[in-house]
C-alpha cells in the first residue's frame, strides 16, 4: 500500500485550498527557458504512486489479473510512475524487467533509497549512491526524474551536506527534491540560495499539494520540467476545484515554455485516484492543446460507471 500521511488532517472543511501565485522568480525563469531550444512537443504525465494495489482489480485492472501483469496493465493507462517502492529496496535485475513490460514512452520516477536520504542524510552517501545510480540505468530509455524527500529535520542548517550531494550526482542523474522542514519556508533567504543551486544543477523542486501543509507549494520552478504531488481528500467537493486549478497552472507554465510536468495523483484509498484523472485528463488536454488520451478502464468498469451516471 501507498499511503501519504504527510499534510493530512482530520477535517479540510476550513482549509484554504487556493494556490499561490507563481514566484516573482518564475518570469526571469521562463525568459531564460525560452531563450534555449525548446522542446517542440511539451508533455503532461499524470501516475500514481504505484501499481501494485489490489484495489485496481476490476477497476483499473480486468478482474482476474495476476499481479505479475499489473505493471503492463497500468502502464496502458498511465504514462509514468512516481516510483516509491526503491525507497525501501532495489534490484537491477527487477528494473530491466520491468522496462519490457512498458509502451516505449513510459517512465518510472525512482525514489532514492533511505539508507541515502534518512539513515545516511546525504552524508558519505557514496557508498549507497554509486550502487544506486548503476542499477537506475537499467531503466534506460525508461528513466524519468529520480527524487527524495528530505527528512523531517533536515533544515537550512544543512544546506551545505545537500549541496556538496547534489553537486556530485546532480549533473549524471535528473533529480527532483521535495522540502519539508518548515524552516526552508520561513528563511526566504535561505530557500532562494537553495533554489540558485538547484537551477544551476537542473534539480527540479518538487511541488507537494497537502492540506495541513500549505507553506511546501512554493511555486517556484528551477528546470525545464517539474513534479508535482497532489493528495486528494477522498472524494472532498475541494478535489475537483483542486485539480481545475492546477489545470489552469499547468496550461499557463506550458504556454511559457515548461516543457514537462509529472503530476503524481495521492488518495487515501488508491482506487480513487482513476476518478482524479478521469476528472482531469480531458481538461488538461483542453487546456494545453496535448492529446491526453483518458484512461483505458475494464470494460465493465466502464459500464458500471456509466450506469451511475444516470442516479
Amino acid at each position: 500500500m501507498n499511503r501519504m500521511v504527510f499534510g493530512r488532517v482530520p477535517n479540510v472543511d476550513r482549509v484554504d485550498f487556493t494556490l499561490p501565485p507563481d514566484s516573482v522568480v518564475n518570469e526571469r525563469f521562463f525568459k531564460d527557458l525560452r531563450g534555449r531550444s525548446a522542446s517542440p512537443c511539451p508533455q503532461v504525465l499524470l501516475g500514481t504512486a504505484g501499481w501494485s494495489d489490489r484495489e485496481f482489480l476490476g477497476r483499473l485492472y480486468p478482474r482476474g489479473t495476476r499481479a505479475r501483469d499489473f505493471l503492463h496493465c497500468y502502464s496502458r493507462a498511465f504514462p509514468t510512475n512516481e516510483l516509491n517502492s526503491s525507497y525501501f529496496g532495489y534490484d537491477a535485475m527487477r528494473f530491466a524487467a520491468w522496462t519490457a513490460m512498458v509502451p516505449e514512452d513510459f517512465l518510472f520516477c525512482p525514489k532514492l533509497p533511505a539508507r541515502i536520504s534518512h539513515e545516511r542524510k546525504f552524508v558519505d552517501a557514496a557508498r549507497e549512491m554509486d550502487p544506486f545510480v548503476e542499477a537506475l540505468q537499467s531503466f534506460g530509455k525508461h528513466l524519468g526524474r529520480a527524487w527524495t524527500i528530505l527528512p523531517p529535520d533536515f533544515g537550512p542548517h544543512r544546506a551545505d551536506v545537500l549541496t556538496a550531494f547534489l553537486e556530485r550526482y546532480a549533473p549524471h542523474l535528473p533529480l527532483g527534491i521535495e522540502l519539508r522542514h518548515q524552516r526552508w519556508f520561513s528563511d526566504s533567504r535561505a530557500l532562494s540560495s537553495l533554489f540558485e543551486v538547484f537551477e544551476a544543477l537542473e534539480v527540479t523542486p518538487m511541488l507537494t499539494d497537502v492540506a495541513g501543509r500549505r507553506d511546501v507549494l512554493h511555486m517556484r520552478l528551477c528546470t525545464h520540467d517539474t513534479m508535482i504531488r497532489f493528495v486528494g481528500n477522498s472524494g472532498h467537493a475541494s478535489d475537483a476545484k483542486r485539480l481545475d486549478d492546477w489545470t489552469e497552472r499547468i496550461g499557463s507554465w506550458i504556454e511559457h515554455g515548461l516543457e514537462r510536468v509529472y503530476f503524481f495523483l495521492h488518495q487515501e484509498r488508491n482506487h480513487e485516484t482513476i476518478e482524479l484523472a478521469q476528472h482531469m485528463l480531458p481538461r488538461l488536454g483542453k487546456r494545453t492543446g496535448i492529446p491526453l488520451p483518458p484512461l483505458s478502464l475494464p470494460a465493465a468498469e466502464e459500464r458500471s460507471m456509466r450506469q451511475s451516471e444516470l442516479f
